[in-house]
């Protein structure tokens, strides 16, 4: 594009701009403050299902069995948490200044109907829901640069307000999924035994009572540490293990897997099975007999995760006093 042009297309922009301010300016902010969903706060008891719906995606939250679960991702159980704050959100909002009517100025402010979108630019979203027999639709568009709010239309109006608060819900299912895999306290953990992916044991550590630190067994016994605490990581392995992402088990993924198992007290174990495949690194929960419901899923997980269960004696040892076989 030469300068002339890009001239040209900035002043559009500017009027077209101008134009949407103007329009606003003249209805003024004279809403009193009324609520984005008033009925909502009397049907929250049954709130059973929130879309939230946009040009990349969509993301489906259901109620089922006393559990919220992202439908896209085989019902996983959802982040109760985001839910609530989504929700507390809707119910708090209030429309405190009226904006454009005007259907051709929708789009800059990033509310167009997502049925006739055609640019992967917008970022408008629609959050709807339905508890019980009340049902509600919003479209949620871009944040105001002038006060703290976002511009948002019913789907059957053309008028657009501003709310008292930002909404900014994804429609990416991953980031509505209960992110903890796994939690065990680091004194819950009593060894722990490294298998390369032939199912060879390659590195066993462990903590008793009476020591202050964890330490190698079998020939890196007694060995220099590269510092004395370095071992204690292993203990703490299992501590809020989180997810990137989920699905349902499949067996072919595994088969290059690597493995670590963790004695529990009270004799329980906890077998973790990660591997990489293809610069994808995913996590699996085995032989664990309080948390069954695991074996059906395989966990997408960052890569400094997975390194934490890949390492060997290389990692812990004093390069000068490590055995040849590693």
């Amino acid at each position: 594009m030469t300068p002339r042009w890009a001239l040209v297309v900035f002043i559009i922009i500017v009027v077209m701009l101008a134009a949407v301010w103007r329009d606003q300016g003249s209805t003024g902010s004279d809403s009193g403050q009324q609520k984005l969903f008033p009925e909502l706060q009397g049907h929250l008891g049954e709130l059973g299902a929130i879309e939230v719906l946009s040009q990349p995606g969509k993301v489906t939250l259901l109620l089922e069995e006393n559990r919220w679960v992202v439908a896209e991702r085989h019902h996983y159980q959802a982040d109760f948490a985001k839910i609530n704050t989504l929700v507390e959100a809707l119910v708090k909002a209030k429309l405190v200044e009226r904006k454009t009517a005007k259907p051709a100025n929708h789009r800059l402010l990033g509310l167009d109907d997502l049925a006739t979108q055609a640019s992967q630019a917008s970022q408008a979203r629609r959050v709807s829901g339905v508890s019980g027999e009340y049902e509600f639709s919003v479209l949620i568009g871009n944040q105001s640069d002038l006060r703290m709010g976002s511009f948002v239309r019913r789907e059957s109006e053309d008028q657009v307000w501003l709310t008292d608060v930002v909404l900014n819900p994804t429609s990416e299912a991953p980031l509505w999924l209960d992110s903890i895999i796994l939690n065990v306290a680091e004194r819950d953990v009593l060894s722990a035994e490294f298998f390369s992916s032939q199912g060879e044991s390659r590195l066993r550590a462990y903590k008793t009572e009476a020591a202050e630190n964890w330490q190698l067994a079998g020939a890196y016994e007694g060995l220099p540490l590269k510092y004395s605490t370095i071992v204690n990581a292993i203990g703490r392995a299992l501590i809020n293990l989180r997810l990137v992402d989920v699905a349902l088990h499949d067996p072919d993924r595994w088969k290059t897997s690597r493995s670590v198992k963790f004695q529990l007290k009270d004799e329980d174990t906890v077998t973790i099975r990660v591997v990489d495949v293809q610069g994808q690194y995913w996590l699996r929960v085995e032989n664990t007999a309080s948390l069954p419901d695991q074996a059906k899923w395989d966990y997408q997980i960052e890569r400094t995760l997975y390194d934490e269960f890949v390492k060997t004696a290389v990692d812990y040892l004093q390069e000068q006093d490590e055995p040849g076989q590693q």
